[in-house]
């Protein structure tokens, strides 16, 4: 991937939006509400489960 494209995903208002939209990585689910649906829940377990660290 390159850099730039990356970066951008972090700079962008909305980063899992602009993430998920992106078809080179996703192909034909990027840019679904399903995509940015589940991205969300897995963001959702990575926050619970650092919070939850000894």
């Amino acid at each position: 991937m390159d850099a730039n494209v990356a970066h951008g995903f972090f700079i962008s208002p909305d980063p899992v939006k602009a993430f998920t939209s992106d078809k080179l990585l996703w192909g034909s689910m990027a840019a679904t509400e399903n995509l940015e649906r589940v991205v969300h829940a897995a963001i959702g377990k990575v926050d619970a489960w650092l919070k939850n660290r000894p």
